[in-house]
């Protein structure tokens, strides 16, 4: 079993919840943020994602890999907003490594609570209403 919890809630933003990084929960997680990103790109819609690390959420080599991977891969005319709250601040360290590899990750924001981390997904989601992008 993963140790991945994904949910959406009401006003439409994807809460993904690691309790670790094994290899079956980084396959599920990419595979799954990859097929939803294709479909917000296709919508032309804004998707908007809430990442919680648990404390013994600690990356791997190959979860770092995937998720450079995923970030350099991504559809370049999608409209994501990500914010990411984490009890590890190693897994921070870890993130920052990972934009640092990729080009334009502005829609990541490392946050330290969660009223934070909505209220920044908020100010995005007024920016993609207003321009019909970010």
């Amino acid at each position: 079993m993963s140790g991945l919890k994904v949910d959406v809630r009401p006003d439409g933003i994807y809460v993904w919840a690691f309790m670790d990084f094994k290899r079956d929960t980084t396959d599920e997680w990419i595979c799954t943020l990859r097929q939803v990103m294709n479909e917000y790109d296709t919508r032309n819609e804004h998707l908007r994602c809430l990442a919680y690390f648990s404390e013994s959420a600690l990356p791997t080599p190959y979860s770092t890999s995937q998720a450079i991977s995923m970030l350099r891969d991504r559809p370049k005319s999608l409209s994501i907003s990500a914010a990411m709250i984490s009890e590890n601040s190693l897994m921070f360290g870890v993130v920052r490594f990972a934009m640092q590899q990729a080009q334009r990750v502005d829609f990541i924001r490392l946050c330290k609570s969660e009223q934070e981390a909505l209220a920044w997904l908020d100010e995005r989601h007024t920016l993609f209403e207003a321009n019909g992008q970010l």
